[in-house]
């Protein structure tokens, strides 16, 4: 097991504006962290075994896009510069294009938001970013979009809002990663008349899985009706998580299929797929309402046949969001990682990794999901102290 540093910050400073100081001292200088966009690890090229992180940092121009490869010594390390960001947008995304990356890159202005596709090259002229066409994000509140690839072929997604309709809607696009031209025109994935929102996107060599979250309208009748009508006190907040898959094509096979039980309330969830090519969704529920965020953590397992295999995991004390790390390509735990119970003969499921519980501030839980598709009996409490994983 190797251990290894590798810091992504700007070195800059921001002095505070006028209207920002309490009084007419000298000017106070505040850091700017990092945002991190999530992380994928490298199976290929000079970085195999390594990691690259997408991110966030400032600079003396504003925010700037980079993308950071860790190499598998896991020391030293290089950063890919992606160009400034302009407006509130939030970091970068990551997917595998073979030997090189595929990033997705947000940017805001006057005329909206959009979402720039770019192909970071590690094979051959390392560090050279060559951008693609860009898709319109529109300007609803969320800003959440996901992306994935299978072969030469990419799918983006992100959320919209249908005006018409006064609901949010989750929207594709089709890339083809040599190019980095779109395929047709965006698509929407999501279920009609529902309010969708938040999706994420996970594949394997088959196709693709895309999932969001679906907010339930708030019913109109009254609590005590002799009609039987629901509480709205009771109902409102409630909120779901639907899962599309798609083939290798980014084509829909059926329609969306919600997945988590009537009456959730579910405030974060994760996405992710194992060897079998399976969906694999977590999920974190709680009263938004309230400020309810340390509710319970439901797992399930979802084959493209429609089979579901619901995990149970029993009540993981303490707030925050799951967070799946499944390495696809493992039958059983890696050497050096905790491993849980031995699968059964003749069992052909694969281990699906680590469920994290991360809170900012907290100790992170880590949580051994076993060979058997059933998590371990004991999480690991603070093995990362306040750490938040990002790649497995």
């Amino acid at each position: 097991m190797r251990s290894g540093q590798f810091t992504l910050e700007s070195g800059e400073t921001k002095p505070l504006a006028k209207s920002e100081k309490e009084d007419d001292s000298d000017d106070l200088v505040l850091p700017f962290s990092v945002e991190l966009g999530g992380a994928i690890p490298l199976s290929d090229g000079p970085f195999a075994d390594g990691f690259a992180v997408a991110a966030l940092r400032s600079s003396k121009t504003g925010n700037q896009a980079v993308v950071g490869l860790l190499p598998n010594g896991m020391t030293g390390g290089q950063v890919i510069d992606l160009g400034a960001v302009h407006g509130d947008a939030p970091a970068p995304r990551l997917a595998s294009a073979g030997r090189d990356l595929l990033a997705v890159v947000p940017e805001a202005d006057a005329s909206g938001r959009s979402l720039r596709v770019a192909l970071v090259q590690l094979a051959q002229g390392a560090g050279k970013v060559t951008f693609g066409e860009s898709v319109h994000d529109g300007d609803d509140e969320s800003q959440d979009f996901d992306l994935g690839t299978v072969g030469s072929q990419a799918l983006l997604a992100w959320d919209d809002w249908n005006k018409a309709q006064n609901h949010g809607e989750v929207k594709i696009a089709r890339f083809a990663t040599t190019a980095l031209t779109a395929l047709g025109e965006p698509q929407v994935v999501s279920s009609a008349r529902t309010d969708a929102e938040s999706p994420r996107v996970a594949s394997d060599a088959n196709g693709f899985w895309v999932g969001w979250a679906v907010n339930d309208p708030s019913p109109t009748k009254k609590a005590g009706r002799a009609d039987g009508g629901a509480d709205p006190i009771a109902q409102a907040g409630l909120r779901g998580v639907e899962l599309l898959r798609l083939d290798a094509q980014a084509q829909p096979l059926g329609s969306p299929r919600r997945i988590t039980p009537p009456g959730s309330k579910v405030q974060e969830f994760d996405l992710a797929v194992n060897a079998k090519g399976n969906a694999v969704v977590a999920w974190r529920s709680g009263d938004a309402a309230l400020g309810d965020d340390d509710g319970p953590i439901g797992v399930i397992e979802v084959a493209a046949s429609g089979t579901e295999e619901r995990l149970e995991i029993g009540q993981i004390e303490g707030a925050g969001a799951p967070v799946l790390l499944i390495d696809p390509g493992a039958g059983t735990p890696s050497p050096g990682m905790p491993s849980a119970r031995t699968p059964s003969a003749g069992s052909n499921r694969s281990s699906l990794g680590f469920l994290a519980i991360s809170d900012p501030g907290e100790p992170a839980i880590l949580l051994p999901l076993s060979a058997s598709g059933q998590p371990a009996k004991q999480a690991l409490r603070g093995q990362l102290g306040n750490a938040t994983p990002a790649a497995l």
